[in-house]
């Protein structure tokens, strides 16, 4: 971890390529995980994430720049300029230090057993941001008693292009992708579970799962057509012009409450928290 945290440090697009790694730490894109990916290989992976999510990408001497530097936006995301490369660095060499008792930007000796470290993916958001958040871990037979923090990371990300936001967490295809479909939608696998609802694997127990992510909103959401646009804000209409606040369409829930915990694909995760 303070090797990782070394590499995070060093700053730019460094950490993130292996062209740059420590000896000692693996190389991430190499791993046989990356075999089953449609890009084909891990290198592939990498490259498509800097370009995507950060705006960086190899020019024709092979160096790694930040081709949108000079664009109106970043990666695919819609209607955002910023640098997301440098927020998740930092976000993660914070969580870092905070993990390892280590003073932010100091090199001191790292707590014996580290804080574990958890990361969550949320979307949209108007921009990109991270959120680096501290709770205590508290001890099962003692809940009065804590046994360190548990650290976690969130990374809000904007719309990008292409991205369909599913109106509803019930799954409605068997498959992640059906013919069509450029993006997973809710879809019935293993993992999937819609709780008090006959399911494929007819689940028993559901709220012993070891891991899940449970979805609790109304069975659908539609847009209310027989209202404008939101145009006024809860402090002043004039918000929206100073502000710059978009005006969104009014969603309307029908149907529900549901409690469903979505596929791997739609945005959950597996019965066996393995992250293949």
């Amino acid at each position: 971890m303070v090797e990782l945290l070394d590499r995070l440090r060093a700053g730019g697009v460094a950490w993130f390529v292996d062209d740059y790694a420590p000896n000692n730490i693996p190389s991430l894109w190499d791993h046989p995980a990356f075999g089953w990916h449609p890009l084909g290989s891990g290198q592939a992976v990498r490259d498509d994430i800097l370009r995507r999510w950060f705006g960086w990408a190899k020019d024709a001497a092979g160096t790694w720049v930040d081709v949108d530097q000079a664009a109106p936006t970043t990666g695919y995301w819609i209607a955002y300029k910023g640098d997301p490369l440098s927020i998740v660095r930092e976000a993660l060499a914070w969580a870092l230090e905070i993990s390892l008792g280590i003073t932010h930007g100091a090199n001191e000796q790292p707590r014996v057993d580290p804080w574990p470290i958890e990361i969550f993916w949320k979307c949209p958001t108007p921009w990109f941001e991270a959120w680096v958040v501290v709770q205590p871990l508290k001890n099962a037979m003692q809940p009065a008693v804590s046994t360190g923090r548990t650290v976690t990371v969130e990374l809000l990300t904007p719309s990008h292009r292409g991205s369909n936001v599913a109106e509803s967490p019930v799954a409605w295809s068997a498959k992640v992708k059906p013919p069509g479909f450029n993006h997973p939608i809710p879809s019935i696998e293993p993992d999937y579970c819609e709780l008090g609802v006959t399911n494929p694997l007819d689940l028993a127990n559901e709220g012993h799962r070891e891991y899940a992510t449970w979805v609790v909103t109304h069975r659908d959401h539609v847009v209310d057509m027989a209202h404008p646009a939101v145009t006024t804000d809860t402090v002043t209409s004039a918000d929206f012009a100073t502000w710059g606040i978009p005006k969104l369409r009014i969603y309307k829930g029908v149907g529900g409450p549901v409690i469903v915990s979505p596929s791997l694909p739609a945005g959950g995760v597996r019965m066996d928290g393995a992250v293949p």
